[in-house]
């Protein structure tokens, strides 16, 4: 696991206003005991992560910004390898750097490589990729431009390490908020009434199984997601997952009593005003 530090505002914070809705459904969040890693061998023996910090900085219209601690933790299907030429699934001011890696030859290669597996991973010369077909995604269009464009059967990405902030510190035990959007999932199927309790909504929630790799009997929709696409399975190994502490919410309770437990959640609306 590498650490490092990062002088930045985050990509998600708006001067006037953090919208909490948005970060419920874009936001993923581990808690994971710092026994199990040992810092990269480049740092020094004395590293210790920190909880984020304001440091004064002149050249900001503030006066200050904001410092993180930083750590690369598992590894997620990020970067998209496309042929050369016009590249019309996202329009371009929506990229960021790192976000395509053009490569005529790999490309081709994925095209027609075969040994896939069930979810859709293959490895070649020691990179792991993954093959997506228009059936895996929430949603894409072919003309619409405010959604992917899918063009040809099967899209390519390469597995990338995950890099995460590190929001809060805690004795051994750390915080991680991803640093950028990893994936576009549907939270749930289902309509809510407003009677409906907060605990059940997220309980029985899509995105939870997704998240956490869980079976048919979690979810509204009775999807199994042990065998499927899901976030743990894809982004972590044994040793991260071993890693990573199971967390109860505070008050998000099942039947009024038996707190919700999971490896990989969302922020509340208390945590995101209270921790940000």
């Amino acid at each position: 696991m590498k650490i490092f530090r990062q002088i930045t505002k985050p990509s998600f914070y708006n001067d006037k206003y953090i919208h909490p809705v948005v970060l419920f459904f874009l936001i993923n969040m581990i808690l994971f005991s710092m026994r199990s890693f040992h810092v990269n061998a480049q740092e020094p023996d004395d590293f210790l992560l920190q909880n984020p910090r304001i440091v004064s900085d002149s050249s900001m219209e503030s006066g200050q910004k904001m410092e993180w601690d930083c750590v690369y933790f598992g590894k997620y299907p990020q970067a998209e390898i496309i042929p050369s030429g016009t590249y019309v699934a996202v329009d371009e001011t929506y990229l960021l750097d790192g976000d395509v890696i053009i490569d005529d030859a790999l490309y081709e290669k994925l095209k027609y490589a075969e040994g896939w597996d069930t979810y859709g991973d293959i490895e070649i010369e020691g990179e792991k990729y993954r093959r997506i077909e228009q059936s895996d995604v929430t949603h894409s269009e072919t003309g619409y431009q405010s959604f992917y464009q899918w063009i040809g059967r099967y899209h390519f990405f390469q597995y990338q390490p995950i890099k995460w902030r590190v929001i809060n510190v805690s004795g051994n035990r750390a915080l991680l908020l991803s640093d950028k959007i990893l994936d576009n999932q549907i939270y749930d199927t289902y309509i809510f009434s407003l009677n409906t309790e907060l605990g059940d909504i997220w309980k029985k929630s899509l995105v939870r199984s997704f998240l956490n790799s869980y079976g048919a009997e979690e979810n509204r929709d009775g999807r199994n997601f042990l065998g499927e696409k899901s976030f743990l399975h894809s982004a972590c190994g044994d040793k991260e997952k071993n890693a990573i502490l199971t967390t109860s919410f505070e008050g998000v309770k099942e039947n009024g009593d038996q707190q919700i437990q999971d490896k990989i959640f969302f922020l509340s609306e208390n945590q995101i005003f209270r921790r940000m």
